[in-house]
């Protein structure tokens, strides 16, 4: 009986203190160094930022409520409601002192012209939205994804020249039995200029394969098919260019 209070006891307790930690100490623990934050309030149980920055990012206020029994395994659960630039985040994270993550039932949009301000491939302009039921995120990269959308509305290429790439969507899951590319995504086209019938695979180790077809629509300036042909090559018989390109997204 004495034994059986004490597994009760224990946790109780353990969560209890952990309840009464400031806000702080618990970011200090599971936030990777390269999120910086300001104006923190509450408590381990319930608090907030004012803002946070990552990757010179700026985000905030953000919102948290914690999953206490999740703190006796070592990790961080929380219902957390964020504002992003041009948008929101809704989802529940787990994140571990490793820096792993696991985002559940997740709803997210942000302005694509603040997120590839600094981008190497150049900046664009649109929107992103985002839906997952479950994400998991390690060494900033996703490695296992349950029913995950990417939405890209009204998505402009800033580069040389502003080049309207209209809207698209990739619906990505779990690609079964593939150990190289865990992650597959099936790209179509909404609206625009271009016509995308592709697929997008996703290494763990930030790697990517894309392979389809992409062809134009009434709506393309003439100039575009000429862009293209420098950029894929020659349209097949059908009039669509070809796609097959690996590489690595996070590569130095």
């Amino acid at each position: 009986m004495l034994k059986r209070a004490l597994w009760i006891a224990i946790p109780v307790f353990v969560i209890g203190l952990a309840a009464r930690l400031p806000a702080s100490v618990a970011l200090s623990w599971f936030l990777p160094d390269t999120v910086e934050t300001r104006g923190i309030q509450g408590t381990v149980w319930n608090g907030s930022v004012d803002a946070a920055a990552y990757n010179e990012l700026g985000i905030g206020p953000v919102e948290w409520r914690l999953s206490p029994f999740a703190l006796l395994t070592g990790r961080a659960k929380a219902k957390v409601e964020a504002k992003l630039p041009g948008g929101f985040f809704d989802g529940t994270v787990t994140a571990s002192p490793s820096g792993r993550m696991v985002v559940q039932d997740a709803r997210a949009q942000v302005d694509l012209g603040t997120v590839t301000r600094n981008a190497s491939m150049g900046p664009s302009r649109g929107t992103a939205r985002v839906s997952a039921d479950r994400l998991e995120i390690d060494q900033q990269w996703p490695v296992a994804v349950e029913q995950g959308v990417l939405e890209l509305r009204d998505l402009t290429y800033l580069g040389i020249g502003t080049q309207p790439l209209g809207s698209h969507r990739i619906t990505f899951s779990e690609s079964e039995g593939d150990t190289e590319f865990p992650i597959i995504g099936v790209i179509e086209s909404l609206e625009g200029a271009f016509d995308v019938d592709a697929t997008l695979r996703l290494a763990t180790d930030s790697g990517y394969q894309l392979t389809g077809s992409v062809g134009l629509t009434e709506q393309a300036p003439p100039r575009l098919r000429q862009q293209l042909s420098v950029a894929l090559g020659q349209p097949d018989a059908t009039g669509r260019f070809q796609l097959d390109e690996r590489g690595s997204v996070l590569a130095p």
